[in-house]
Order: C-alpha cells, then structure tokens, then sequence
C-alpha cells in the first residue's frame, strides 16, 4: 500500500503511543507510562511551534516524528498548557513504578528544575525588553529540533519521508537549522542515517546523567552556509 504522512490527531494518539513505547522501551520517557506519552504527544500535535507526524501504510500507522519549529517558544506553551497534566501523570507513574521515581530522581530531577527555572527566567526578561528589542530577538530564533522519530517497518524508506515532511513545514516557517541528538553507532544510534539525509556531526554531548549523544544538524536555507553560523541550541535529555 501507499504510505501517508499526515498530522497527528486525536483519534491515531492511543495507536501511536502504543507502538512508540513498544519500539522505544527503554527509553526514559516511555518509562513515564501511556497516561504521561499521550499528554506528550498531544502537547506536540496541538502547539502552534511544534509538528506532530505520523506515517500510515494503509490505515496502520508504522512511524512517528516530533519536532519544533521554535523551541523557545514552544516549551514555554507546553509548561502553561500542559504542564500540570504532564506533572499529573507522572506523578501518577512514579506512585505505581518507584523504581523510575528513584532514577528520575537519581538522573533528571535537578536538571529539568535547572531547565524550567532558566526558561521561566528568559520568559520574564523577554517580557521586560522594549517591542523593538523583542522582535529583533525573535529573528534569531533559527535553530528547531527533532525530538523524536522512530518507525515500525523498515520498508518503504518511512524515516525518510517523516523527515522530508517535517523539512518542508520548518522551511516553509522560517526555520533555517534543524538539529537532534542520537545515540551514538555502537550504541545503535542513527548518526549515519541522518547523514544521507545531510545532517552533520557536531561532536558527542554527554548528558548530566552521564549519557553520550551524537549532535546532528541541517542546514535548511542558502542563506546559512555553516552550521556554526546557527546558534547553539540545548537538548533538555
């Protein structure tokens, strides 16, 4: 059968977070439980700054991408309109699971609190700038990133076509870097795939809970002809 990229939507959610945290399980977020992806995905599908893609070969979804298209102010919509949902359900899964409290304690806790407490803060300091000073802010904002893309079958080049369609809206939305984070080869990451899609290596980042990632990125317009040319953009892993 032919296969479709389209929006997420409500009605594909429970399918795609069930299939995601088959593919992904031992990714920290899956551990989070169904409750706590679907708010998830539902945060992305429904932000303005965000995309939300799922692939379907037939009526049976087999592929999933998420990615911004303007970080700084995506994160923020996502903590004031679901944030408490998010926080809810979590709460919800450490209560059942205190084995991934311990290690969201152990890895993560002060991390994110550092993550939320420095964007609140930015946030505040935007708020205060002159309208002239913001918008001109507002323009360097160049640097989107894929969060997650993972697919089902193998055929059909899926993972392509997911990111082809996420290439073309960020495009079309003034977006001129896209960059993602991938375990590293051995690790069975995905650095070489994104490599034939252009992407470059920038180098391993290690995470302060001690995880090494691969830093990719894309140039997505004429006008930037290096990726050092994009502003540095930082994964909250």
């Amino acid at each position: 059968m032919e296969l479709k990229i389209r929006e997420i939507d409500s009605a594909s959610l429970d399918k795609i977070v069930d299939l995601h945290m088959r593919v992904l399980h031992e990714e920290f977020i899956t551990k989070l439980g169904k409750r706590f992806m679907r708010t998830y995905y539902l945060a992305f599908a429904e932000s303005p700054y965000a995309v939300a893609l799922m692939a379907e070969d037939g009526t049976n979804p087999v592929g999933a991408l998420l990615g911004t298209l303007n970080p700084t102010r995506h994160y923020p919509w996502v903590v004031r309109n679901f944030g408490f949902r998010l926080f809810v359900d979590a709460i919800a899964e450490f209560l059942k699971q205190r084995a991934v409290a311990r290690e969201f304690l152990r890895t993560r806790l002060v991390r994110y609190s550092t993550w939320f407490w420095r964007k609140v803060k930015n946030k505040l300091r935007t708020a205060s700038r002159p309208s002239m000073e913001t918008a001109s802010a507002e323009r360097t904002l160049q640097v989107a990133d894929i969060t997650h893309l993972w697919v089902y079958q193998s055929k059909h080049r899926i993972g392509t076509s997911l990111v082809m369609k996420y290439e073309s809206i960020a495009r079309a939305s003034g977006v001129t870097c896209v960059d993602l984070v991938t375990l590293p080869e051995e690790l069975g990451g995905a650095a070489p795939f994104y490599k034939k899609l252009g992407f470059q290596e920038l180098g391993i980042r290690i995470s302060r809970s001690g995880e090494r990632f691969v830093l990719c990125r894309k140039i997505l317009t004429s006008e930037t002809r290096k990726t050092d040319d994009c502003p540095t953009h930082t994964f909250a892993h």
